[in-house]
């Protein structure tokens, strides 16, 4: 368990397993409040810790307050573009929290698609491999459709 003191950016740790002390309380400038959100990883002594879940409600409110998570799929045509991608998705303030690179089945993917899943679409997705992630920002889910531009490729900027 992780304690953020933010008054000096200072942490302890506490192995909740052996049930003692971990790391005793230090200053450590390179967590900041910033990254304090479920699924962020932080870098603590060269360990590199993800954020699983929060104390209690109060810090939930304090640390999650305006972040959002959204879901981005990158589809078999644009695989071959996938760091472009991230690149942009990391350039425009989000950061990643989950990351799968899987393939489709006729089954998983006529889920996925729901209502619109035509022969086409879930044969397109079959196609190939698709990478999923989790996306975190603050109003990522406004940011992330203004990002992306128009569903419609023929009415998409230029």
């Amino acid at each position: 368990m992780l304690t953020f003191y933010p008054g000096d950016n200072s942490i302890d740790m506490y192995d909740l397993k052996n049930r003692r002390m971990f790391l005793k309380r230090m200053v450590c400038p390179a967590v900041t409040e910033s990254q304090l959100f479920v699924g962020s990883i932080v870098t603590v002594n060269a360990r590199q810790l993800k954020i699983a879940e929060y104390g209690d409600t109060a810090t939930r409110k304090a640390f999650a307050r305006g972040k959002e998570t959204q879901f981005a799929l990158i589809k078999p045509d644009a695989y071959i573009n996938t760091g472009k991608i991230i690149d942009s998705i990391y350039s425009n303030g989000f950061i990643i929290s989950k990351l799968k690179m899987s393939r489709f089945t006729n089954a998983t993917a006529g889920r996925f698609l729901g209502g619109i899943n035509s022969a086409e679409n879930v044969s397109h997705l079959t196609s190939d491999v698709c990478t999923g992630m989790e996306i975190v920002a603050e109003g990522a889910v406004q940011k992330w459709n203004k990002m992306i531009g128009p569903e419609n490729s023929l009415t998409a900027k230029v």
